[in-house]
């Protein structure tokens, strides 16, 4: 009867020192690593943001300025004079193709969705 209880008090001990290690191992090594690793995913997604944001800024802008040197050249190739004086009709028409295309760019790269 002695070896019984014996038995029991170390299958006891023995139970409650696996119950607190894994308890233990949880707190300090799984959740501080799973932490980590949301924090570094958060910041990879945001550092992906920022390079679409930059390449998206990059793109329009060169757009941009296609659309403005299209705009200077058939003004001049239009254009009469010291002043590049033309008629009204072909200078709205003129504004209007550049601002079509200034819009195509504001379409054809918008924001990045965050």
């Amino acid at each position: 009867m002695d070896k019984l209880n014996d038995l029991i008090k170390v299958s006891v001990i023995i139970g409650i020192l696996l119950i607190s290690g894994s308890i233990s191992y949880y707190f300090v090594y799984f959740l501080p690593h799973q932490e980590k690793a949301k924090a570094q995913a958060a910041e990879q997604k945001e550092a992906e943001l920022k390079l679409k944001e930059y390449e998206r800024q990059a793109n329009l802008e060169t757009c941009l300025n296609e659309a403005d040197a299209n705009h200077l050249r058939l003004q001049k190739l239009n254009g009469t004079g010291p002043k590049l004086s033309m008629p009204l009709e072909l200078a709205k028409a003129l504004d209007k193709k550049h601002n079509d295309e200034r819009d195509n760019c504001y379409k054809q790269y918008p924001a990045v969705k965050q």
